[in-house]
């Protein structure tokens, strides 16, 4: 009796942590070009792999949506420099706890070349505002209602995070829940603006 409560209660735990990870069926994003580089010293992860994220190559497409101010942005606003797009929804807990993280980086690199973007995804505007006011988030926050950006992004998965660089190339993504303010993050944020 006693074995059968623990492997529920194993099994419950288990279930419960499987949102923790990614909201979402995952789906391979299209045009692009992994770079899943092999060292010949027996395998040494480059900074991209180690931190968890696919080397990717591929024109990011353009989008313009509303902030939760109501004024219309576009990612060519942000040609010049490095841009964290990240997708996300209320609805999902590993998007709202990689939430402060993104503010952490984008107190660090306010006006040092790197922006934060989240797209809240297939919600009311009203729902999103809400959280971001609560949260008290001061990152740019759109609002894609339809869907239609993530779609074209491929981003099945919630979060899922794309960095595009200074050309409008997306050049890594991550899916699913990233610490982006942890130091190995910032180490690599650091190195790119710096390039």
């Amino acid at each position: 009796m006693y074995l059968r409560k623990t492997f529920k209660v194993l099994i419950l735990i288990a279930f419960l942590a499987l949102p923790l990870q990614a909201c979402g069926d995952s789906s391979p994003y299209e045009n692009a070009s992994p770079n899943k580089a092999q060292s010949m010293d027996g395998g040494n992860l480059t900074a991209i792999e180690a931190l968890g994220l696919e080397e990717i190559s591929a024109e990011a497409p353009s989008f313009k949506l509303e902030d939760t101010r109501g004024n219309e942005v576009s990612l060519e606003d942000f040609r010049g420099k490095y841009v964290l797009l990240n997708f996300w929804a209320t609805w999902c807990p590993p998007c709202k706890a990689e939430m402060p993280t993104l503010e952490e980086v984008h107190n660090r690199f306010t006006g040092r070349g790197l922006e934060v973007i989240a797209i809240n995804d297939y919600e009311k505007p009203k729902k999103a505002i809400d959280f971001v006011e609560k949260g008290g988030y001061t990152f740019l926050v759109l609002i894609n209602e339809s869907g239609n950006v993530s779609e074209a992004y491929k981003a099945m998965v919630l979060p899922m995070t794309y960095i595009i660089d200074p050309e409008g190339v997306v050049i890594a993504r991550a899916v699913g829940y990233k610490d982006w303010a942890n130091d190995a993050s910032i180490e690599y944020l650091e190195g790119l603006i710096k390039k």
